[in-house]
């Protein structure tokens, strides 16, 4: 059964996160009406999809290596952010498959 209307993302996703639910929502729905479970690991998935996706302009941006304020060479932390990002990524489809 089909919801005659697709639900709307949660009001603290923001504008990255919201067009990574528009892209997966439908896909979610076409396995049945998912439910609040489901809503919520699509929305875990989607903020950590916009986490990850500003992570990793900063790296292109600014590479992996800058410098400390002390002028030394150092891992670039946003390497380290897009790194989590990407597994709490990986951690909520695979509870969005299991669903």
């Amino acid at each position: 059964m089909k919801r005659s209307k697709p639900a709307a993302p949660p009001q603290h996703l923001d504008e990255q996160a919201r067009a990574k639910w528009a892209e997966v929502y439908p896909i979610l729905e076409e396995r049945g009406e998912p439910d609040q479970g489901s809503l919520d690991a699509l929305a875990g998935y989607c903020l950590a999809y916009s986490r990850w996706t500003a992570a990793e302009a900063q790296v292109n941006a600014l590479g992996p290596v800058v410098k400390s304020p002390a002028g030394f060479a150092v891992a670039n932390p946003y390497v380290a952010l897009a790194a989590a990002a990407g597994r709490q990524m990986r951690a909520w489809s695979t509870e969005l498959r299991r669903r």
